[in-house]
């Protein structure tokens, strides 16, 4: 790209893609003390920040629920209501919620890369400080568990990247260009003030280098 050259769609959207797998595939790799957390709600993010850039492909609950959720054979309905339990949750509470499904409560909890465990339900005991997954006949805690696998998140965020990649390419997925920098704003009166005081204060010349 020449300087000054409008970067194309393509291009853009390459770049967030990178961004995206290279913070997930780094993440992934620790196994010691693995911050699941962090991969659930980084993903959900994503999903939500990829329904702003191409609005084409519908709200943030339901980009999440057909990129994430549907490939598995879930329905939209409870794809939406996931994206609500991961983004919502965690943002807010540091904690996925709960779902309140006409009179029975049902947690979500998650793992890390647990074979042929993903969007399956059961009970759990804790030994030793740590939860453990088990058939619902033994669980300990009164509730039914939905169990989300992350590494399952990333594999399905992963395909539907490369999808839309694709589409980007052939012209058929529109990038909406204003939704790359949002804007905290306008700032004005005092607050502008003391913005630029602030601002000001810590700016470096370059007669102030050594």
């Amino acid at each position: 790209m020449e300087r000054g050259e409008e970067p194309t769609p393509e291009q853009l959207f390459a770049e967030f893609k990178s961004l995206v797998r290279i913070h997930l595939k780094q993440i992934l790799k620790l196994d010691s003390k693995p911050p699941i957390y962090a991969v659930a709600l980084l993903v959900a993010v994503a999903c939500e920040q990829i329904s702003r850039l191409f609005p084409a492909e519908g709200s943030n609950e339901e980009v999440f629920s057909k990129a994430i959720i549907e490939p598995h054979g879930v329905s939209a309905r409870v794809g939406r209501d996931l994206f609500d339990v991961i983004r919502h949750g965690f943002a807010h509470s540091y904690q996925p919620k709960m779902l309140l499904i006409e009179n029975e409560m049902v947690g979500v909890t998650f793992a890390w890369k647990k074979q042929d465990g993903h969007l399956r339900v059961g009970g759990i005991q804790r030994i030793d400080g740590h939860n453990f997954g088990v058939p619902v006949e033994l669980d300990e805690t009164g509730y039914r568990w939905l169990v989300i696998v992350v590494d399952e998140l990333w594999r399905s965020l992963d395909a539907y990247l490369t999808d839309v990649e694709t589409r980007v390419k052939a012209g058929t997925a529109l990038l909406d260009r204003s939704a790359l920098w949002p804007t905290k704003g306008p700032i004005r009166g005092t607050a502008a003030e003391e913005w630029r005081k602030f601002l000001d204060s810590r700016t470096v010349h370059a007669n102030e280098q050594s």
